[in-house]
C-alpha cells in the first residue's frame, strides 16, 4: 500500500458491525497516526473486546485484529 490514494479506515465489531468509519481523504505514500477516541459512530462508547481495523487504500485493503482492554 506504498501508492498515495484516497484512504478509509474502518473499525467493526466481532460481529461484523462497523462500530466506527473514518475518511482521511487523499493522502501521500507514509505513515500517518489516527487516533480513536473510542466512541462508536451511535455516539456510545466501544466496550472492551476484540475489534477489526480494515484500512482501505484506492482499491486494495488489509485487516488487522485489535483488542480494546480497559
Amino acid at each position: 500500500m506504498a501508492d498515495p490514494g484516497n484512504v478509509a479506515l474502518a473499525i467493526y465489531d466481532l460481529h461484523g458491525r462497523l462500530v466506527r468509519q473514518f475518511d482521511l481523504g487523499s493522502l501521500p505514500a507514509g505513515r500517518f497516526p489516527v487516533e480513536w477516541d473510542l466512541i462508536g459512530q451511535s455516539g456510545v462508547a466501544a466496550t472492551p473486546g476484540v475489534y477489526f481495523c480494515r484500512l482501505t487504500v484506492g482499491k486494495e485493503s488489509r485487516t488487522r485484529k485489535i483488542v480494546l482492554a480497559r
